[in-house]
């Protein structure tokens, strides 16, 4: 069976990263199932855990962190100049891949990762709470900007969620 993670990148010392690591390093190494990690903003950066030699990882190059460089109206524009990049390359990925499983740790993928028409089945995994997902309480939290932000990425979470 070949079973894609998805993964934003694999360079903090967290809980999140390290059981992704052993969770695919498991699936391959002792269930014997042909594994992928694809992430979207490793920027060359190296695998914080051991990644076992028979899971195969993948960065698209995307760096989301290119976006903080700007201010908000030019970074509302990069953010979505990258999500457009990313959505072309991850979907000509799996398309190629032909996965029979991808596991989504809802991350950015979330807003159209259901869309894409690849043949795998679709997995949500969520290593936070739902309000923590992509820092929405935060942004419920802040000023009115912030606000308007967290509520319409509350709604789309909870409407793409349900998709898993």
């Amino acid at each position: 069976m070949k079973i894609v993670y998805l993964y934003t990148s694999l360079t903090t010392v967290g809980g999140a990263d390290r059981i992704v690591i052993q969770k695919a390093n498991y699936l391959a190494d002792v269930m014997g199932h042909e594994v992928y990690v694809i992430t979207d903003s490793q920027a060359g950066r190296a695998v914080i855990f051991p990644l076992s030699p028979k899971v195969k990882h993948i960065d698209l190059d995307i760096n989301f962190d290119r976006q903080y460089r700007h201010g908000l109206l030019l970074r509302s524009l990069c953010y979505f100049m990258l999500m457009f990049v990313y959505r072309k390359k991850l979907g000509r990925l799996l398309e190629h891949i032909k996965a029979d499983i991808v596991i989504s740790t809802l991350g950015r993928d979330i807003d159209f990762l259901t869309q894409l028409n690849d043949g795998s089945r679709k997995v949500g995994e969520a290593h936070t709470t739902r309000m923590n997902l992509r820092k929405t309480q935060d942004l419920l939290e802040g000023g009115f900007v912030h606000r308007m932000i967290g509520k319409r990425l509350k709604k789309k979470i909870d409407l793409n969620s349900a998709a898993f």
